[in-house]
């Protein structure tokens, strides 16, 4: 496989809850897209500074990589 056949996956994480099922049901997606040579990147919204709720504040690093990575 080129890596112009690897596609890209976005895991987006919106629980804010600690060892959410969900969370970790999308690290196992996440860890089979890996397995099949993807290129994955996870975003745990509830780890992250979102400027929309947190008004005057920046965005973290995190949210900047994700729309990045999406286009």
């Amino acid at each position: 496989m080129t890596i112009a056949d690897r596609f890209n996956v976005l895991g987006v994480a919106g629980s804010t809850r600690q060892r959410s099922y969900s969370t970790r049901a999308l690290k196992i997606a996440l860890d089979n897209a890996k397995k099949h040579d993807a290129e994955v990147r996870m975003l745990e919204l509830g780890k992250t500074v979102l400027p929309l709720y947190n008004l005057g504040g920046s965005g973290s690093k995190a949210v900047e990589e994700a729309a990045e990575a999406v286009g």
